[in-house]
């Protein structure tokens, strides 16, 4: 499973480790993820550039409605088979201690993208009035997420926008640029991310924690906290009050790579000319179209997927004003043979310019081919976009599962009405799987699963069948098997005369008392507690103990909880905060004096507070002989800025939040 952890950088390339778990312990293994800094031109099956342009040259001095040009090039992101040599060799070379054996380079596992292309700055018209130079650019969306991720595209250019590219390419200059938005799925591994909240109390105290051995970049430590906040938002609005999650190891993080270059040929105009293909110039007769020429793409990856040839045909059968004119084209795609390639016709008339289509598809073990028929369409480019045509795809992968207590989950899918079946083992070693059945139908049809959990003791739970149509699903172990809840406990409130307040705690579950003993010395500071076994909102209880600065020691009583938040104050004293925005302090009043004097002190406790603006808000604390007695006296002394003060009698509160009024007049 792919993670961040130690990754490294060779040449373009930032390659991503990836790690197992087995039998409990971790270690990486000989495969890596390549991401590269920018996207390419991709390579095509003669090793040249996958590029082609075709220039409609019009007769000088005249404005013709044909002219104009035709491009089409792919652009890919994975390494190539020499690339990945390279970076093999480059890894063992920087990774000596691991003596690392058959290292494998793989392309990084996006699941979602977008992928778009511009020229000169234009990416082009879809609808509506056209680009200076880009009249149309096709190809521009999802990007293809398998294997080299390649992305095909066709230009249509303007006039002006033909004869820039070719004066561009006699100087050797590149106006197209690439963009990648991309999605992938790395595993916390390392990191741990824990949520937790009690909105049931009057302090209603949450967080977010992220745990981690090795050292976080700040994006990445920004975008697991911005994870847990969206994951504990969703809790909430779910209506739990009361939330305790932790996440490590298989749960999978999402991350993005935003990739964007200027793609370079690195070919000179005359050696693309020279090849027949790459770019040729067609000088248009009484300025209209003569000749079609139609290149022909197909973007599946025979290398990856149940798809092994694809066999097109192309048709132009028209009559003109000279007679019928019908051609043909026949054109096999398979692994051997990727293409592009190019359909030619005389043209019966220059505005009837239109071509028919039709694909069969041949998968692995079906003789009978899937034939796809496609209407009629005018004759630019046609690019068959077929990866997943007739295949349902279902990822399925682990999420909130502790790899230490869960050894596998076996997972069966199965479509009843098409009598298809598989089943996948998930563990520390192979945390996601993918299944590809050949349906031979356009729309994926809806498929069932379930999980049956293996635990590290032996335990074997089987879940119930599941009816889904997505083509990602993530497994989540059974409550009973992952259950350890925790405590957080964080320090509040004011520790004046204390050195420390010490917490005991104590849970039974399943006849096994769990204990423990955690020490706090000022507000602010946070501890956990784990209890394994246990689920959310278990019982548990709880005993301070107060350690003075004067070395005295008092233990107050055992205390009943059930919640995963454990506020640590002194409960022998309490805090009263002073609200006094109703007071016309800065205005009509200099200033106010605010007399308070505990109950139980009598007389020895008094505190007087000076409050000078109705914004500011103040705390007053004392000590309580009992955690249930924290009644007090006040008294208000307003001082105007003109003439004589006024004090107010003397007023009993037990309230935390103390409102200063003015006196009736």
């Amino acid at each position: 499973m792919l993670t961040l952890a130690d990754r490294l950088r060779i040449e373009p390339f930032t390659l991503f480790r990836d790690v197992i778990y087995k039998d409990g312990a971790r270690s990486y293994t000989a495969r890596l993820y390549a991401l590269p800094d920018a996207p390419r031109l991709a390579r095509d099956q003669d090793g040249g550039p996958a590029f082609g342009f075709v220039w409609y040259r019009t007769p000088a001095g005249e404005e013709a409605p044909g002219g104009g040009g035709m491009v089409t090039l792919t652009v890919e992101l994975g390494p190539s088979s020499e690339e990945k040599e390279r970076l093999a060799a480059a890894v063992a070379a920087a990774l000596p201690a691991e003596r690392l054996e058959d290292i494998e380079i793989l392309s990084m596992p996006f699941r979602a993208g977008t992928v778009s292309l511009a020229f000169a700055g234009e990416e082009g018209a879809r609808e509506g009035p056209t680009g200076d130079f880009a009249a149309r650019v096709a190809g521009s969306g999802p990007a293809r997420l398998a294997g080299s991720q390649r992305a095909t595209f066709t230009v249509e250019l303007t006039r002006d926008g033909a004869a820039l590219l070719h004066q561009c390419l006699e100087r050797g200059l590149d106006l197209f640029h690439a963009r990648y938005d991309l999605l992938y799925d790395y595993r916390l591994d390392d990191v741990e991310l824990r949520i937790w909240c009690d909105a049931r109390g009057e302090d209603r105290l949450s967080g977010v924690e992220v745990v981690t051995t090795r050292h976080l970049d700040p994006e990445e430590h920004q975008a697991l906290e911005r994870i847990g906040h969206e994951l504990l938002d969703a809790a909430l609005a779910g209506g739990d009050t009361v939330v305790d999650l932790s996440f490590t190891q298989a749960f999978p993080v999402e991350g993005r790579a935003a990739l964007d270059g200027t793609i370079r040929l690195g070919v000179p105009l005359a050696e693309l000319a020279n090849s027949g293909q790459r770019v040729r110039q067609v000088d248009l007769e009484g300025s209209f179209f003569t000749v079609l020429e139609v290149p022909v793409h197909c973007t599946v990856d025979f290398s990856e997927g149940p798809i092994e040839t694809v066999r097109v045909k192309v048709e132009y059968d028209v009559t003109g004003p000279a007679g019928r004119v019908h051609t043909t084209g026949e054109y096999l795609f398979s692994r051997a043979a990727s293409g592009p390639y190019l359909f030619r016709t005389a043209l019966a008339s220059p505005g009837q310019r239109t071509v028919r289509c039709e694909a069969e598809v041949f998968y692995a073990g079906n003789a009978e081919p899937l034939r796809v028929a496609y209407p009629p369409a005018e004759g630019t480019a046609i690019v068959l976009d077929l990866d997943r045509l007739g295949v349902l795809r279902v990822e399925v992968g682990l999420r909130d599962v502790p790899l230490e207590r869960i050894r596998a989950a076996v997972v069966d899918l199965e479509i009843p009405p098409l009598g298809l079946t598989h089943r996948m083992v998930l563990d520390g070693e192979t945390p996601a799987g993918l299944w590809q059945p050949v349906t031979r139908v356009s729309t994926p049809p809806p498929f069932r699963y379930r999980a049956t959990w293996l635990t590290a003791g032996g335990e074997r739970i089987e879940t119930e069948w599941r009816d889904s149509t997505a083509g990602a699903i993530a497994l989540d172990a059974p409550r009973s098997l992952v259950s350890k809840a925790r405590v957080q406990l964080v320090g509040a409130g004011d520790f004046s005369g204390l050195a420390q307040i010490v917490v005991d705690l104590e849970a039974e579950v399943e006849g096994r008392v769990h204990r423990g003993q955690l020490a706090f010395s000022t507000a602010g500071e946070s501890r956990t507690w784990e209890v394994p076994g246990a689920q959310l909102g278990f019982r548990y209880r709880s005993r301070f103990t107060l350690v003075g600065t004067d070395g005295a020691v008092r233990s107050l009583e055992w205390v009943d909880q059930d919640g995963p938040v454990l506020v640590v104050r002194d409960p022998l004293r309490f805090e009263v905060r002073i609200v006094s925005r109703l007071l016309d302090l800065g205005g009509s009043l200099n200033l106010a004096l605010l007399a308070l004097e505990p109950e139980d002190a009598e007389g020895a406790g008094r505190s007087t507070l000076i409050l000078r603006r109705p914004d500011e808000e103040a705390v007053w604390s004392f000590g309580l002989a009992a955690p249930d007695r924290h009644r007090y006296r006040w008294q208000l002394t307003l001082i105007p800025k003109q003439g004589e003060r006024t004090t107010t009698p003397w007023q009993e509160a037990e309230a935390g939040v103390l409102v200063l009024r003015p006196p009736a007049q």
